[in-house]
């Protein structure tokens, strides 16, 4: 059995992933969402028994900080005594030429300094180089223990290049004095000044309901792809087990991910990738879900995780791309019921585009579904 939890995690992403038959559970951690939700993060691993508190594998998608907040802060916290057996992230040191004398992203930096420092596992499973879709080879296929495999499918080679010139502009600033990239002792004890790690105050979205939308109309709107420097960096992977597939979608660029699935259908001799879950890219953004995309998938369920905070996500034309062009008899699984997702719980559109939706139970947050 496959379960994925899709933690509360605000705007983001934290995805708690457990496999195995009972007695035999094995564990994976994907992101860990933003400052203010680690306190849900730290209660799971609380509540495991301290001698079931190790993960096959921790996945760090990218920089954004509503993924990667949330590690730092665990990273923080070695009483609770998680053990990671590797980690997939990549920092300044994956993303090209490392001659420049030139600054990272905060996050990005405080999160190797972590791993660095506390001697962590790191991109092992890639030889400690970056975890990336070769141009030219097959897809990259990763066994992990207790049956189950990784295929990866973002990010490729250009948009690691691409991360690397946003990673020099979004810090370099001579006013805050930002440590050199990888210098791990001088990003330490520059994490430990930083107060903004301390828990924030709880979204509320407080609006009334919206009328349902029109999904013809929005279906109208021409897609226009992501090109955000750290989105296009995203991992994303196909999770198999036991003839279960999930694709998780991290943020990752639509036409990347478009790319790799037709490489997987090529490499499997299938014509659609059947899927069990979607874990939709970029919290159900307009601009990383696409029809295309969608065109290659034959998909039971499809997870949106946020809270719509921030971006307002998911976009109400990624959700219409998805209930149109998704196929028949599927489920829009939601972590938070809120203003943004609960216009989608509308008896007459799922009748007539053939879906279900699924949220928490009423007065909680966070969703796990067994695959």
């Amino acid at each position: 059995m496959l379960t994925l939890e899709m933690l509360p995690a605000k705007n983001g992403d934290c995805l708690w992933i457990e496999y195995g038959p009972p007695g035999d559970r094995r564990r994976l951690l994907i992101d860990g969402g933003t400052r203010a939700t680690y306190g849900g993060l730290r209660e799971r691993i609380e509540a495991l028994p301290p001698d079931e508190r190790t993960f096959e594998l921790l996945v760090v998608t990218h920089v954004d900080n509503d993924h990667v907040d949330g590690i730092v802060r665990l990273l923080q916290n070695p009483q609770l005594g998680f053990c990671f057996k590797d980690v997939w992230f990549n920092g300044w040191r994956h993303l090209g030429d490392p001659g420049d004398d030139v600054l990272g992203p905060v996050q990005g930096e405080y999160l190797a300094a972590r791993i660095t420092n506390k001697r962590l596992p790191w991109n092992r499973h890639f030889e400690k180089s970056a975890v990336v879709v070769p141009p030219e080879q097959e897809l990259p296929r990763i066994p992990l223990a207790g049956g189950l495999q990784l295929v990866l499918f973002s990010p490729a080679p250009a948009e690691l290049t691409r991360l690397r010139g946003k990673w020099i502009d979004v810090v370099t600033d001579v006013e805050k004095d930002y440590p050199d990239p990888g210098s791990t002792a001088d990003w330490l004890r520059r994490l430990d000044r930083d107060r903004r790690y301390r828990p924030d105050d709880d979204f509320d979205d407080a609006l009334g309901p919206e009328r349902p939308p029109n999904v013809e109309k929005l279906l109208e709107v021409k897609f226009e792809p992501d090109d955000a420097e750290a989105n296009g960096s995203s991992i994303a992977f196909l999770l198999e087990y036991g003839g279960v597939r999930c694709l998780l979608g991290g943020d990752a660029h639509a036409p990347v991910l478009e790319a790799s699935v037709r490489r997987y259908l090529a490499e499997e001799a299938l014509l659609k990738l059947p899927l069990d879950a979607f874990k939709v890219p970029h919290h159900g953004s307009k601009k990383n879900v696409s029809k295309g995309l969608l065109d290659l998938l034959q998909c039971r369920r499809f997870l949106i995780s946020t809270n719509s905070s921030v971006h307002r996500h998911p976009d109400d034309e990624s959700v219409a791309r998805i209930v149109a062009y998704g196929g028949r008899d599927k489920e829009l699984v939601f972590n938070y019921r809120v203003r943004q997702t609960e216009k989608w719980d509308d008896p007459r559109l799922a009748r007539k585009y053939h879906y279900r939706t699924r949220y928490p139970p009423a007065g909680r947050e966070g969703v796990p579904v067994e695959l």
